[in-house]
């Protein structure tokens, strides 16, 4: 279940893990590492669903 706000569809650690069937921990490695950007509202941390998309072509495109 995605999250809208402001207009934005904002995804959780665990719904990015799952889209790119991936660890959470890896998600977190990602974030940290500036592959995905992390935006926190309040105590919680989302990720923008297109920019997630937008990561996911990119690996596709360099093989990774």
């Amino acid at each position: 279940m995605m999250h809208r706000i402001f207009n934005m569809q904002l995804m959780t650690i665990k719904e990015v893990s799952e889209y790119f069937q991936i660890n959470r921990c890896t998600v977190y490695d990602w974030r940290k590492r500036g592959i995905l950007k992390a935006y926190g509202i309040g105590r919680k941390v989302y990720f923008k669903a297109d920019e997630v998309r937008s990561v996911l072509i990119e690996l596709k495109r360099s093989g990774k």
